[in-house]
């Protein structure tokens, strides 16, 4: 029980965070929508964003959808429910992994509160409380090294997913900024994103399983 307190927090929050395009999604690694007019506000800072990181990100994840969904409607409508339901497979994914953090946060949370009490009632002297969260902190240190050597491990996988996602998007930047759009040629490069997200998602269950591995008691 310790060492889901303990590490369910850890195993998460370095786990769950990859995402498709990289190791994060930024406004840079998006490809472009087909309407010309809309090309600049995926290129370069977006000066006075005073939103947080995680809210900015949240967006470019969302635009970077949106933009690729449009792409498909435009030169590759057959292909759009293919797509549409892996990108829907991601999302449930980390949703669910999220989900998991908010339980080993909230689980942690309360291991700690159960000794302040214990303490503050009296039924804990200070030296006993004291001992108790050093037990906390140091449960499961062998398991710790485990979580983060995988984490280590995924971020080399994630650095070599995005130097694909970034030629990627490179390659949909040129065709679709095309004095003539050539279609067959969208057409391969999305087949493109479709396996690259296909084998992102193989990649994030991949560590998560291995994770999860480490995590049984």
């Amino acid at each position: 029980m310790k060492k889901l307190l303990i590490l369910g927090l850890v195993t998460t929050t370095l786990l769950s965070g990859a995402v498709f395009a990289g190791t994060e999604e930024t406004a840079d690694n998006a490809p472009l929508r087909p309407e010309r007019p809309r090309i600049e506000q995926f290129d370069g800072e977006r000066p006075g964003d005073d939103r947080t990181i995680e809210v900015r990100r949240k967006a470019d994840g969302e635009r970077r959808i949106q933009v690729l969904t449009e792409a498909f409607e435009t030169y590759y409508p057959e292909a759009l429910d293919t797509y549409t339901a892996l990108e829907a497979e991601h999302k449930a994914f980390h949703e669910s992994r999220d989900a998991l953090r908010e339980t080993a946060m909230a689980a942690e949370k309360q291991a700690y509160q159960k000794i302040v009490d214990a303490l503050l009632s009296g039924e804990m002297d200070r030296e006993a409380a004291r001992a108790a969260i050093e037990d906390l902190r140091g449960a499961g240190a062998e398991t710790r090294e485990s979580l983060k050597a995988i984490f280590d491990e995924k971020r080399e996988a994630l650095e070599a997913d995005k130097t694909i996602n970034d030629a990627l998007r490179d390659t949909l930047r040129a065709l679709l900024t095309a004095e003539t759009v050539d279609e067959a040629a969208v057409q391969n490069a999305l087949d493109e994103v479709i396996a690259q997200l296909q084998s992102h998602i193989a990649l994030d269950e991949k560590y998560a399983a291995m994770a999860d591995a480490v995590m049984v008691p």
